[in-house]
């Protein structure tokens, strides 16, 4: 019999308002990972102090990935019941020309979709969503130095690169870098309210949270 998939309470999560899972892969940006991360991270609890009491996040992944700048990160867990989460995002980086992804990735983000569950493209990540098909008529956000590549590799999806990010609903696209940061922010105040929004913001010390359309 498979293994039972580990479930947020496992981590002592659960109750948050805002819940995402987030799949860090090989080559990954770190710009972007640290960048969403941390906003989430400031705007956890009051006084920011890290407490995962709003907000609450787990780093899922088959093992230890290396960010485009040499990085380790090491999974908190290995993939985690989608509906747990409120958004999956997968986290991209310099391996986008290669066509091929690991059948675990494609099978959990199919069973996330199955299941309701918002995925979010960081970065690159947007491509390993879309080679699940779970992009195919859609439009999708994508950082301007990969759009041509994307267009090439995805002709089924409409490519914009003229925004931050863009909210599709059950797909949110972003261009990765510090947009990432904007993208955080934007869910935190749709799920936590405006004020930790501001609070991850002050911490960051940002004056203003950035639209997606710039």
């Amino acid at each position: 019999m498979p293994r039972p998939r580990t479930t947020l309470d496992a981590f002592g999560h659960g109750k948050q308002k805002l819940r995402v899972g987030l799949i860090v892969l090989d080559n990954f940006t770190l710009n972007a990972f640290a960048g969403f991360v941390e906003a989430l991270r400031l705007a956890a609890d009051v006084g920011g102090q890290s407490r995962q009491l709003e907000c609450g996040w787990i780093i899922m992944g088959k093992g230890p990935s290396r960010a485009s700048c040499g990085l380790a990160v090491t999974p908190d867990s290995g993939p985690v019941e989608p509906s747990q989460f409120n958004y999956i995002a997968v986290v991209g980086g310099n391996d986008y020309p290669q066509r091929l992804q690991p059948a675990w990735l494609t099978s959990y983000l199919q069973e996330a979709a199955e299941n309701g569950v918002t995925l979010i493209g960081l970065c690159t990540g947007t491509f390993n969503i879309a080679r699940a098909g779970l992009m195919k008529g859609r439009t999708a956000c994508v950082h301007w130095n990969v759009h041509e590549e994307f267009a090439a590799q995805f002709p089924d999806v409409n490519a914009i690169s003229d925004r931050i990010f863009f909210d599709a609903d059950d797909r949110i696209t972003c261009a990765g870098s510090t947009g990432a940061s904007d993208l955080a922010l934007y869910l935190v105040g749709r799920h936590c309210g405006q004020e930790l929004a501001q609070q991850s913001l002050r911490h960051l010390v940002l004056n203003h949270r950035r639209e997606a359309s710039y």
